[in-house]
């Protein structure tokens, strides 16, 4: 049975030589730590604070953060593998430069957080709130943004500025006034997207889907090569 642990102590006792591996956080607020440089192995956070909290440069590998507060957190710099976020609110997190690798964040808050640089692949986003964030000359490849639930993800005003989308699941994401301008989208399934006012001057389309999608004349003349 994994150990479990309910207070800011007994969390710095198992901390030493930067692990924390194979244990069960609850209800503690962790923002007085710091993870930074840490590998973080088959941890389980469940109702703990970790606003503001340093992930950077971390590996975390199979762990889980459900009703979790890690407002301002940042993992730049870190990978993430096979770790989810469930139920938890992240604004303004940070993730510049992070890998994440068949990560999950299911009805999180992550309203404008940060993904510039980032690489994440086979990543799915379910019922979480991304308005605002940014993926600015981010990789993103076989990633999802839609689930099975059919709720749609809810991305107004998040800038994907010169990043590169490959076999993205976007379908009926909520993209009012996103940015595109610069990016590469091949094989992107927008079918039943809102692009209102969705800036995509200088985007690169390849075998898009836009079945239904909500956009103008001038966006799908952009999107045909046609501007």
């Amino acid at each position: 049975m994994e150990s479990v642990y309910g207070s800011v102590h007994e969390v710095r006792e198992q901390c030493r030589g930067q692990k924390l591996e194979g244990c069960l956080i609850q209800r503690a607020d962790l923002a007085v730590l710091e993870f930074e440089g840490f590998t973080v192995d088959r941890v389980g956070f469940k109702s703990v604070g970790l606003g503001g909290v340093r992930f950077s440069r971390s590996l975390v590998l199979n762990s889980t953060f459900t009703g979790v507060q890690f407002r301002g957190a940042s993992f730049d710099g870190a990978q993430l593998r096979l770790s989810s976020f469930m139920n938890s609110q992240g604004i303004e997190a940070r993730f510049t430069s992070a890998l994440l690798e068949h990560c999950k964040a299911y009805d999180t808050l992550l309203t404008n957080a940060v993904f510039d640089g980032a690489r994440l692949l086979n990543c799915k986003f379910g019922g979480s709130d991304l308005n605002g964030a940014r993926f600015e000359r981010a990789s993103l490849m076989h990633t999802a943004f839609s689930d099975s639930r059919m709720v749609h993800a809810q991305m107004m005003n998040v800038s994907f500025r010169g990043a590169t989308l490959v076999d993205v699941d976007l379908q009926g994401a909520n993209l009012y006034g996103a940015d595109l301008r610069g990016a590469l989208l091949m094989k992107v399934d927008l079918r039943d997207a809102n692009l209102t006012n969705a800036k995509l001057e200088g985007a690169t389309f390849v075998d898009v889907a836009t079945d239904r999608a909500d956009m103008d004349a001038a966006q799908r003349a952009v999107m045909a090569g046609r501007a």
